[in-house]
Parts: C-alpha cells; sequence; structure tokens
C-alpha cells in the first residue's frame, strides 16, 4: 500500500492481486478466510497471503463429515454443493458481487437460470412461473444457525440465514408443492 502513494505517477498496479485471476481453490480460500468458521491458527493472526492454501494457516474443520453452520461457514457448505463439484469455475463470486451489498432474490435466482434450465425441473407443471423467483427459496432455504442465537429473557431463539449448500431439500419442496411456503419452519 505504501508504494502507489510514494510513486504517484506509477499507472501499472504493483503488489495487487485480482482475485479473479487466481485458480478457483485459491478464490474459495480467500472467501473462506473470512467465511469458514471458527478455525483453530497454525500461524500468527494477519498472516494469510492471497493466493496461498489456507489450510496452510488455519486448521481445516476438526470433523469433515459435521455439516456446517448457515452463518459461519457459507463456504464449506458451498463446497458440498452438487453444482460446484460439477462445476470447474463456480466459486463464491460466480453469484456475489462482493463490491456492493445484495439482497435481491430474484437477481440471485437470474444466475442459476444462467446455468439450468427450468423446463426440465421435475416439478415445472405444479410450480409453474413461482418457480424462476423462488429457486433459492427451495434449492437454497433459509435455516437455523447453531453458532449464532438470540439470548430471549425466557428461551434462545434461532436466527436463519440461506443455506449456501444448493440442493434439494425434501421438507422444502414438500411445503412448497402444498401451496406453503419454504425455508422456516
Amino acid at each position: 500500500m505504501a508504494y502507489h502513494p510514494a510513486h504517484p505517477a506509477a499507472r501499472a498496479p504493483k503488489d495487487i492481486i485480482t482475485p479473479a485471476r487466481l485458480t478457483r481453490d485459491q478464490q474459495l480460500d480467500n472467501c473462506a478466510l473470512c467465511h469458514s468458521g471458527h478455525r483453530q491458527r497454525r500461524q500468527p493472526a494477519f498472516t494469510y497471503r492471497v493466493g496461498e492454501p489456507l489450510d496452510s494457516y488455519l486448521l481445516p474443520a476438526s470433523d469433515p463429515d459435521l455439516v456446517p453452520d448457515v452463518h459461519c461457514n457459507q463456504v464449506g457448505l458451498l463446497e458440498r454443493s452438487k453444482c460446484v463439484r460439477a462445476s470447474p469455475t463456480l466459486t463464491c463470486t460466480t453469484c456475489h458481487d462482493v463490491h456492493q451489498r445484495q439482497r435481491d432474490v430474484v437477481w440471485f435466482a437470474g444466475k442459476c437460470l444462467g446455468c439450468h434450465d427450468t423446463s426440465h425441473h421435475p416439478e415445472a407443471d405444479r410450480i409453474g412461473t413461482r418457480m424462476i423467483p423462488d429457486c433459492i427459496a427451495c434449492h437454497m432455504p433459509s435455516r437455523a444457525s447453531h453458532a449464532l442465537q438470540f439470548n430471549a429473557r425466557t428461551r434462545q431463539v434461532p436466527l436463519y440465514y440461506p443455506s449456501h449448500e444448493i440442493a434439494i431439500y425434501r421438507d422444502v419442496a414438500d411445503a412448497v408443492l402444498r401451496g406453503g411456503e419454504g425455508g422456516r419452519p
């Protein structure tokens, strides 16, 4: 960061890493630095360098069979998804723009439709036009976080976050087909 203020005439970026030029694994590690849950450090804090394997700096999850929490381990959930396993290029930035806040689920559904043809959806006849804006609600439904809860006077109230494990959730699908809402109970 000190180079450019000291050399204002320099036009080419120096020592700046463009995430889009990283490999897929490097991009996922870059996101996982903050979005992979609580992990024990192997190296001192703030020593991770973008492009290095994150597991060299943080220990992997202690139980690989444990389902990652929806609040703090979005990358772990995403990596469990068939979409990620089937695509050699899908990363967090396939759907997320890190430069702006995004909350429009219809916009996110458009990202899904960039790869998926809804005419082959097994329930297309029953769901109809509701399917297009609701694919996120069905295939990435909100789930209760076990890591983050609101402590009310008499009980703990779970906070809900979209699951980044893109999948077929039978409980949500059944509710939608019955005409109800998916996601939260």
